[in-house]
């Protein structure tokens, strides 16, 4: 590849010390590859080794700053262009590469651009300049953090917390953070939804105590004892505090399990046992529901029973605002909270709260196809349909083949086509569902409706 070439060109240059021409070249690594750790690396020692022999003295300081005000301008004038913005910082850390206003910005800006490992290296430079530079201690936890790396989030919270001692939030952020991480080690955490710490286990491993499955009532009974008998000899520990709660909600007392949690959480405000509680809301809500929905079957006009449905659905989109906003105030970092907040507020018909939730989590790599999915039926609800056919675009930018979701997506840029009246571009978008899936919803039937208009 043209860049790997232009890479070895620029580390010659740099054993030569030549730093300009080197410079130039891994700048223009960067630009192609942005997220190339080792150029971005050797970028930041040659400028800080031209820094040392060439612009060290006060006089050569203050010249550099000042011709650098024209990048800083560039830099703050960038707005909601997070790569122009980082440009624009690169410009002026080659000419002052220990700037850490510069270099906390250009960090920043690689981080909303999605260029997560760039964000972490320069973060890192931010803090070999200056060690107790709190911001970039906090967003780079942060970074960690999101990726669920407890273990080297806390070895940056850690230090962060020595220089805020009276920071409460943070005191009991790194506090259930430490839970979270001793969780995880023991291999108590749910690795799809690391946020809320431990997390619901799937079926099979909640019936997984002691390393031996428990099938029967008796069994179960019998776990139970033991793991209240474990828990009373250390009645603080949050993990043999779960185990009790999730196998009274096997033995089918979710009540019990619930008013437990409650006990525990009463003399213990711990965040891991406040979501558990939710986790635990939401299930027996949906267990609710279920059964609302077994006894239409059997009583189909019953209108009692469809009231009763539509009371509980409606107090399960009510309580998913209400538990996620109290999340999402308590980790405003996690994007995928936000993925859950936007739907939330979707469901429960609050578009633009959704909008602006989904927007924060199409940042994250791992949740932009889903996040602009969302971000489009949000758009085509509003009735701006050429926002919900961008947002489809972008999602599809990033799909490969027509999977489960590429179908989802394809369908839904489709209707968005035929709520603009661009019935043509919806067809052609219909066929490339029909070609891999005749059966998918209702697509046969508007090849059909709309190839014959």
């Amino acid at each position: 590849m043209a860049s790997d070439s232009t890479y070895k060109k620029a580390c010659d240059a740099l054993d030569k010390g030549n730093y300009d021409y080197a410079i130039e070249l891994f700048r223009a690594v960067l630009k192609s590859q942005p997220e190339n750790m080792e150029a971005r690396v050797a970028l930041r020692g040659s400028e800080r080794r031209k820094w040392a022999e060439k612009g060290n003295a006060p006089v050569q300081k203050a010249v550099n700053t000042l011709k650098g005000v024209p990048a800083m301008a560039r830099a703050l004038a960038a707005g909601k262009d997070p790569r122009k913005r980082l440009e624009a910082f690169e410009d002026f850390l080659e000419l002052n590469p220990r700037n850490t206003f510069a270099l906390l910005g250009a960090a920043r800006a690689a981080r909303a651009a999605g260029f997560n490992e760039a964000s972490t290296i320069i973060y890192k430079d931010t803090l070999m300049v200056k060690a107790d530079q709190r911001q970039a201690m906090k967003e780079i936890a942060e970074l960690y953090e999101n990726r669920g790396d407890t273990e080297t989030a806390l070895k940056y919270y850690e230090p962060l917390l020595q220089l805020e001692r009276e920071n409460q939030a943070l005191r009991e952020h790194v506090k259930n953070l430490e839970a979270r991480h001793h969780m995880a080690k023991h291999q108590l955490e749910d690795t799809e939804d690391f946020r809320s710490k431990v997390k619901d286990l799937d079926k099979q491993r909640q019936l997984e105590v002691d390393d031996k499955r428990y099938h029967t009532k008796d069994e179960l009974e019998d776990a139970l004892k033991r793991a209240t008998e474990t828990w009373q000899a250390d009645p603080n520990n949050v993990t043999k505090a779960i185990r009790v709660a999730e196998i009274k909600e096997q033995l089918g007392d979710a009540k019990d399990a619930m008013d437990f949690y409650k006990e525990f959480h009463a003399k213990d405000k711990n965040n891991i046992i406040r979501d558990r509680m939710g986790d635990l809301q939401f299930r027996m809500i949906d267990a609710k529901i279920s059964e609302l929905v077994e006894q239409l079957k059997k009583s189909p006009d019953k209108a009692e029973l469809k009231e009763a449905q539509a009371e509980m659905r409606r107090k399960r989109r009510l309580f998913a605002v209400q538990e996620f906003e109290r999340r999402v105030k308590q980790y405003p970092t996690d994007k995928d909270l936000r993925m859950k907040m936007g739907a939330a507020y979707l469901e429960n018909d609050q578009v633009d709260e959704a909008i602006e939730n989904f927007q924060i989590a199409s940042q994250d790599p791992r949740l932009t196809v889903s996040a602009c999915n969302h971000l489009g039926q949000c758009f085509d609800r509003k009735g701006q349909y050429d926002l919900a056919s961008a947002q489809f675009a972008r999602a599809l930018e990033r799909v490969k083949g027509m999977n489960e979701m590429g179908k989802q997506i394809y369908y839904n840029l489709a209707r968005a086509y035929e709520h603009q009246g661009e019935k043509e571009k919806a067809l052609e978008t219909y066929k490339k569902i029909y070609q891999a899936d005749i059966k998918y919803r209702d697509v046969q039937s508007k090849v059909e409706e709309l190839g014959a208009g």
